[in-house]
Parts: C-alpha cells; sequence; structure tokens
C-alpha cells in the first residue's frame, strides 16, 4: 500500500512541475480574457503533449521499476541483517 501512495505523490508532483514549466508567464497584450483563457489552455495542452509521450512514459515505469527491485533488494538485505542479530543475541542468552 506504501508503494501506491509513493507512486501517486511522484505522479502528482511530476505533473505539478510540468505545468509550472509550460504556463506562459507574461499576460498578453489583449484585453480579451477569453484570448488568455484559450492561449493558456493551448499552452497546458502543449505541454501535455510534449511532456508525456509514450517513451518517456515508458522510461519513467522501466526506472521505477528498476529503484523498486532496488528498494525491495535493500529491504530484504536489511531484514536478514536484522534478524541475524537478534538470533546471535538470542543463542547468547
Amino acid at each position: 500500500m506504501a508503494k501506491l501512495g509513493l507512486l501517486f505523490v511522484v505522479v502528482f508532483i511530476m505533473v505539478q512541475l510540468a505545468l509550472a514549466a509550460r504556463i506562459t508567464r507574461d499576460t498578453p497584450e489583449t484585453s480579451s480574457s477569453q484570448t488568455s483563457i484559450d492561449q493558456t489552455l493551448d499552452s497546458i495542452k502543449k505541454g501535455f503533449q510534449d511532456t508525456f509521450t509514450k517513451e518517456n512514459l515508458d522510461g519513467f515505469l522501466k526506472s521505477l521499476s528498476e529503484f523498486g527491485e532496488k528498494v525491495k533488494d535493500a529491504g530484504e538485505n536489511f531484514v536478514g541483517k536484522i534478524s541475524e542479530k537478534a538470533g546471535e543475541l538470542a543463542k547468547k542468552d
């Protein structure tokens, strides 16, 4: 369950960073608010299309899987060492 929560947090942060990086900072010269809204929506849409391509998502999922495997191996190693130490302490008593 913790993996699902962490995955959600990572995806949420990536989306927020993508949105923050893609929205234009300067305001348009026109007085029409609808034009600026349309431009902003087009900018966001283009940002999503540029950022979340199939290759980018596949690469991200691959690196996320590799990271999960490394965390799993490190956790197993840590639990094994703790169990070994606990067994040694139990034998001494």
